[in-house]
Formats: structure tokens, sequence, C-alpha cells
């Protein structure tokens, strides 16, 4: 998702390794850190939603046991799983923009604006 979609940052100049490098790791860390909420969140709402619409009589007739809470667990895992799969997937088929700006702040898509203004008036 960083690379397909142009969040990555490369470093133009030796001042901007260290900022480039800084702003990677803040990238990765919100993204990763977006990545497992929405996970838990999408678990947490199978989870909800398998307990409300299947009745333990049924899965425990089809399970051949006593159904429980972690029996509904192992059914939200992999849903959730296959969810967050997709996610990421369509997320590679999105417009760059819409997800940059998903991802950055106004003001930080100001100043790669500026920079990026800036780097073509001094050339390679």
């Amino acid at each position: 998702m960083v690379l397909t979609n142009g969040l990555w940052e490369r470093p133009t100049g030796r001042n901007s390794r260290r900022f480039s490098r800084l702003h990677n790791m803040a990238t990765l860390l919100t993204v990763s850190t977006g990545v497992a909420i929405m996970f838990m969140l999408l678990c947490a709402a199978t989870l909800l939603g398998a307990c409300v619409v299947i009745p333990t009589s049924y899965l425990s007739s089809k399970l051949g046991h006593s159904a429980g809470l972690s029996d509904f667990v192992t059914l939200a895992w992999p849903a959730a799983c296959l969810g967050t799969l997709a996610g990421a997937l369509g997320s590679g088929l999105a417009d760059e923009g819409a997800v940059r700006r998903a991802a950055f702040s106004h003001r930080e898509r100001e100043r790669q604006d500026r920079r990026a203004a800036t780097d073509d008036r001094t050339g390679p």
C-alpha cells in the first residue's frame, strides 16, 4: 500500500535524507497502526454479527459439540483476515491521489507540493 500509492518518500538531497527517513518511518507506523486497528474493529464486528445471526443451537448441531465463544471467534477470525486482504487489494486499485488525501493532512500535502515545485525548479 505504501509503495504502490507513492507514500514512500525518496531523499532528493543530503539534508533531506534524514527527513525522508523520519517521514517514511512515520508513514509506516501510521499505516500499520491504521490497518491493525481496522482489523480489530472488523474482527469484532464480524464476531458480533456471527453471534447475532447464527443461533448457537444451529452451530452446535453442525459442529457436533456444544458451541461456545471460541467457535464464533474461529468463524470471525478468517472472515476478518479475508476482509483485510480484500481491502488491501482494493487499495492497490484506488487512485493515488485519493490515497494520499486519506493518508496525509492538508498541511502535509501543501508541504509536499512546495517541495516538488522546488525540486522541479532546481532540476536533478
